[in-house]
């Protein structure tokens, strides 16, 4: 069993428990049909206090699916629930505490809705642990051949972010994350085929169209 250490958090390359109670234990009413994992209803009770019970101590992941709408489209809505359950597999086996003996309840899972996942992480304090952290769901995600945008937002012990502060916080930073990585994308194609797709996106943007989220 081989271990990776990177700053605040432990990556196990085995399978690990269930994130939060084991999968059996949820009730009905907190659990997403599809995953197994929390819901939006489990983290709109939770959230509050797992942030007031761990003050400075918590940090949220913002996790946006790339591209399921297209995934939906081009293989059909079977390929895109697969798409949905993998990424929340990859997370749930790779990502966890470096304490075992608290792993069960230190991180937890939710699917928020759609393409759209939330990874709350007690025990990270500081930006470059969340970095970290980052990266390693996206790397991870990656060797398995999906994309995900991933932003993340933590409680300061010197400030009093509420709940709907750190979802807010993190969405921004993921919509960042999204937009960056197309930027690259673009940067990497050939000079004409960046150029039109340059072009593309600022005749958007003059139309005042938002392209979806993907």
């Amino acid at each position: 069993m081989g271990f990776s250490v990177i700053t605040n958090v432990m990556v196990n390359e085995a399978s690990v428990p269930a994130i939060g109670n084991p999968r059996s234990e949820i009730p009905t009413e907190y659990t997403d049909e599809l995953t197994g994992l929390y819901n939006r209803a489990w983290l709109n009770q939770n959230l509050p206090g797992i942030i007031e019970q761990n003050p400075g101590n918590c940090g949220l992941f913002f996790i946006d699916i790339d591209n399921l709408k297209t995934t939906n489209d081009r293989y059909g809505h079977l390929a895109g629930d697969q798409l949905i359950k993998s990424t929340a597999e990859t997370i749930d086996a790779k990502i966890r505490h470096p304490s075992d003996d608290r792993a069960a309840d230190t991180r937890y899972l939710v699917r928020l809705q759609g393409d759209e996942l939330i990874f709350i992480l007690i025990g990270i304090n500081n930006a470059e642990a969340m970095e970290n952290v980052k990266c390693r769901i996206q790397n991870n995600l990656a060797e398995v051949d999906i994309a995900a945008s991933v932003g993340y937002a933590y409680r300061d012990e010197a400030t009093e972010e509420t709940a709907s502060d750190l979802l807010h916080q993190a969405d921004l930073a993921m919509l960042e994350d999204k937009d960056a990585r197309k930027r690259a994308k673009i940067e990497q194609l050939p000079t004409l085929k960046r150029l039109a797709a340059k072009i593309g996106a600022k005749l958007l943007k003059f139309a005042g169209v938002n392209p979806p989220r993907q």
